[in-house]
């Protein structure tokens, strides 16, 4: 018998089905932590429910008093297991949970509950739901002085900051959520927020801080046995060494994550590998192979409707069609996601779609066209500083410049400069139209 069987006789007597039902809830629900921890997906949301299943329906005299608030934990982390799988479900679970927690006048539930619905909230790219869902949850913590709860809160205001191109809050705000945790002694959560902080230094153009934060925090987890947590440190790990134009020492990485990920049933992560092996095709020209990547997790993107990742994976695959000498699929991809980068107002979207057009735009000859969208994006630090970036789109752009003196190049990036990347998104929207959809069309 192993040490959680153990335990779990232990805490329910010799007779586990004479134990109080609010107390088996609980276990089955540790006992799901305790698999998820181990990257178990689909054990750990076999026992969530499993744990929902015996506290429903409850009867009308039960005496049980721990019943509900074991009820709303199982929730909390069902909906937290569902957050990269079904959305659906996922939110259900939340809402459920955070009426619970409110019927019960449990506000540190309450707080909690909230910041799974700010988490689904930032998945579907809806960042002002998402940031008002981490500041109601962050001010019920303060209130409470609840330290777990305020460094959740903190982290998730972090991931919004960072989406909305907010570098420098996002820093701070992570840096205190990392603290608070390594005060509380949480080490899972720690690497966590730590692995956020690892996004945002990428994100700033900080590929070597961000690379070796994402070591140490992978080994931490392959020290605690976190299987999942350890596979998706090591992907955005792959991603920092795509950037850093490391991608001999990427590709077999992230090949081991992919089969970890497949292994271990989490779709999101699936696609997230399949982009950043396209990526690496991209950038060592192995374009139908990039290509095929790129349909398969674009796909899968949309079905789990990752909006800010579909766009992303589409906008990369324009470039696999473009080396493909596809021109016209890739003006129909561009067509359709352009809009939708442009109302996300997300900046990782947005400099992916640019990046697609300033290239078609070269190969249109529309030089000037292309070096002011392109400026848009050049002096962002992610951007400017990214080797893979260079590679797939910057190497294009020293090219066409050196047509140029470098007067015109310098006019031509002030106009650019005046732009933020939405406003360059409906800009490059407004070419294509009158182009009839083909932003290499202009008179």
């Amino acid at each position: 018998m192993c040490i959680r069987d153990r335990l779990c006789r232990q805490a329910l007597g010799d007779r586990p089905e004479d134990a109080p039902t609010g107390q088996r809830v609980r276990l089955l629900t540790w006992h799901g932590l305790f698999l998820r921890n181990l990257g178990e997906t689909r054990g750990a949301l076999c026992r969530f429910e499993a744990a929902l299943a015996l506290a429903q329906p409850r009867s009308p005299d039960a005496a049980d008093l721990y019943l509900p608030d074991a009820q709303a934990f199982a929730l909390l982390e069902y909906a937290r297991s569902l957050l990269d799988v079904d959305r659906v479900r996922s939110r259900a679970a939340a809402e459920e949970c955070l009426a619970l927690y409110r019927s019960m006048a449990s506000a540190s539930g309450e707080a909690q509950a909230r910041c799974i619905l700010a988490g689904l909230d930032f998945k579907v790219s809806d960042y002002q739901s998402s940031g008002e869902q981490a500041a109601q949850s962050l001010a019920i913590a303060l209130r409470l002085h609840d330290r777990r709860v305020e460094a959740t809160a903190l982290e998730m205001l972090a991931m919004v900051r960072v989406a909305q191109g907010n570098l420098a809050d996002s820093e701070d705000l992570i840096r205190r959520s990392v603290a608070l945790f390594q005060s509380l002694g949480d080490e899972p959560n720690a690497i966590d927020a730590l692995h956020m902080l690892a996004a945002q230094m990428i994100y700033s153009g900080e590929f070597a801080t961000g690379k070796r934060l994402l070591v140490e925090a992978a080994e931490a987890a392959r020290q605690n046995g976190a299987i999942g947590q350890y596979a998706s440190l090591a992907e955005t790990l792959g991603w920092a060494l795509i950037n850093l134009g490391e991608y001999s020492d990427a590709r077999p990485h992230i090949e081991l994550v992919r089969g970890v990920m497949a292994d271990t049933g989490d779709p999101r992560g699936l696609a997230l590998a399949d982009l950043a092996l396209a990526e690496i095709d991209l950038a060592d020209g192995r374009y139908a192979a990039a290509d095929a990547r790129l349909a398969r997790s674009a796909a899968a993107f949309l079905a789990m409707q990752q909006h800010d990742e579909y766009v992303i994976a589409t906008a990369e695959r324009v470039l696999a069609l473009r080396g493909l000498g596809k021109t016209t699929a890739a003006c129909a991809l561009l067509t359709e996601i352009t809009p939708q980068a442009a109302s996300i107002a997300a900046f990782a979207p947005a400099q992916f779609v640019i990046a697609a057009h300033v290239l078609l735009l070269i190969d249109a000859g529309d030089v000037e066209a292309a070096l002011e969208l392109y400026a848009t994006v050049a002096e962002h630090p992610y951007f400017a500083r990214s080797r893979y970036r260079f590679d797939t789109v910057g190497k294009w752009v020293a090219e066409v410049e050196r047509t140029r003196s470098a007067t015109q190049c310098a006019a031509i990036q002030v106009c650019g400069r005046q732009r933020d990347p939405v406003a360059a998104l409906r800009h490059a929207e407004a070419i294509m139209s009158a182009g009839n959809g083909q932003p290499l069309l202009q008179a």
